[in-house]
């Protein structure tokens, strides 16, 4: 008979460091399942994260294989529970809920109610980033919140991590949703695709290009939940000046005095 030792610390790093134990008893909310989403709630299984919430009301379509975690047999179904389903099945130590409703809409989570370490926006949707934004900031909701995401063509990616309740992220943003500190200008507006017989725009970005920011964002992740950091910040990743200008953009005069392809961290308001 053949035995092997499959435990939540043997399965994340031959309990080297012991932060599995830490990280059984951690329960994160992951708003969004996708291009950013999926790897992001993939790594914190895997590193032995004990409870995830996923939440996305969105179908994975053929359009989304090459940029996320789940293949074609997901075709068709709903994101979060396929990728809960995925996860039940590669890491089974991780107790997953999948919510496949509208963040504003649904009922069966308090996204900051008590149990819940941190949340972690992926949306890229204004609109449910500002709902999060205003509910933390309206009740003071306690713990961490995460507001990730990319910029076009995946040349750039942010994190805006806020540990106080009492912070308004909303002064980040302009009226109209838009970040005040992107890390690329485009003079000459975003250059976009469009779907054919259809009016839906859109710039591509494949998987490779999105890794350093989503292992800039599920390293965030952790280091809160191990409280290896505590303070408030704004963690940005930023591709080289040739790789922003061959999208069509430029970068922004704050970001030309900071090293390319690194992670640069500065206070969250500055």
């Amino acid at each position: 008979m053949s035995v092997a030792r499959a435990d939540r610390g043997w399965t994340r790093d031959r309990c080297v460091d012991g932060g599995a134990a830490a990280l059984e008893g951690k329960h994160v909310v992951v708003i969004g399942c996708g291009m950013l989403g999926s790897p992001i709630a993939e790594g914190l299984a895997r590193a032995g994260v004990g409870c995830l919430t996923l939440i996305d009301s969105d179908e994975l379509d053929a359009a989304n294989i090459g940029r996320h975690v789940l293949g074609a047999s997901y075709l068709g179904q709903g994101k979060a529970e396929a990728l809960a389903h995925h996860i039940r099945a590669t890491i089974p130590t991780t107790k997953v809920m999948p919510i496949g409703e509208d963040l504003v809409a649904q009922e069966k989570c308090n996204v900051f109610g008590p149990g819940i370490d941190l949340v972690i926006c992926t949306t890229a949707d204004k609109r449910c980033e500002q709902y999060l934004m205003a509910e933390r900031f309206s009740h003071g909701a306690p713990g961490v919140l995460l507001i990730c995401w990319l910029e076009p063509y995946a040349v750039a990616g942010h994190a805006l991590a806020s540990s106080s309740p009492s912070e308004s992220l909303a002064d980040l943003f302009s009226s109209r949703g838009n970040f005040l500190k992107p890390c690329v200008d485009w003079p000459n507006g975003i250059p976009a695709h469009r779907v054919p017989a259809c009016q839906a725009a859109f710039q591509p970005a494949g998987m490779a290009a999105a890794v350093p920011a989503i292992a800039m964002c599920t390293s965030a992740v952790l280091d809160y939940l191990l409280h290896r950091r505590t303070g408030s910040a704004h963690l940005s990743w930023c591709a080289d000046a040739k790789a922003v200008q061959s999208a069509g953009g430029r970068l922004a005069a704050h970001q030309q005095s900071l090293p390319g392809l690194a992670v640069s961290e500065r206070p969250l308001f500055s």
